[in-house]
């Protein structure tokens, strides 16, 4: 018996889709975690669609999370990009300037103040590499860190790694010793980073104890946002980038 509820050629509501794979993600018996999350994600932007179950033969060719076998009622892909060579292409100056104008010039993740169009990187919410869409509506613009960070993941992942980062500074900010044990590994791994990396760059780094404020935190004081001053302290200070 299958362990999901679809069955061939019916027709089924893509959030109803979406709700039931990321519930079967959560049961902890699925491998290649991240990769099917991944998939998932791709369905967001058609959640108001509906989609008709169309399995090949067996295995990963009969697996919902397969978004090949995910057709329109006209036979065609749901997800028209997926599994498409595609080059990614160069964007206009003036493209460039629409998407930045939809945060109003910040970082859409860490509300960085861009100086100029040219320390903006376009970040696809649908990652580009999975079938994500070169339209505005998929693009936001980001600083080069938070482009770097967030790679591929998609925005399910994104709401996943922010929940568990959440818990994880807090152990790190109380000094437990889970929070010690993170922190000494997140050492390591700027570290193992830095030794690869072809630039002397430090934003990449996870983590860095400092003594001065953050750079980033006071440019946006700078520029009027509603940080209070308490938020910088002049003591050491173990900064999430």
């Amino acid at each position: 018996m299958s362990w999901h509820p679809f069955e061939r050629g019916k027709s089924y509501a893509v959030q109803y889709i979406i709700s039931t794979l990321l519930k079967h993600l959560e049961s902890g018996k699925v491998k290649d975690l991240r990769d099917k999350a991944r998939l998932v994600g791709l369905l967001d932007p058609y959640s108001h669609q509906h989609a008709v179950f169309e399995p090949i033969g067996t295995g990963w060719g009969s697996s919902p999370y397969n978004i090949s076998i995910w057709r329109k009622e006209d036979g065609s892909k749901i997800v028209e990009n997926y599994n498409t060579k595609r080059k990614r292409k160069a964007f206009s100056e003036q493209f460039r300037l629409q998407v930045i104008a939809k945060t109003g010039g910040y970082c859409y993740s860490c509300g960085e103040k861009f100086e100029s169009p040219s320390e903006v990187w376009i970040e696809h919410i649908i990652p580009f590499s999975v079938g994500g869409s070169d339209e505005i509506a998929n693009l936001l613009p980001g600083c080069r860190i938070c482009n770097w960070t967030r790679r591929n993941y998609s925005p399910h992942q994104i709401r996943r790694i922010l929940s568990v980062g959440a818990v994880t500074i807090r152990q790190i900010d109380k000094d437990t010793e889970l929070g010690k044990t993170v922190y000494l590994f997140l050492e390591s791994e700027d570290s193992r980073r830095s030794s690869v990396r072809k630039t002397d760059d430090p934003g990449f780094l996870i983590y860095k104890t400092i003594k001065e404020p953050n750079q980033a935190l006071q440019k946006m004081i700078t520029a009027d946002t509603d940080l209070a001053p308490s938020t910088l302290d002049a003591s050491a200070t173990r900064v999430s980038l």
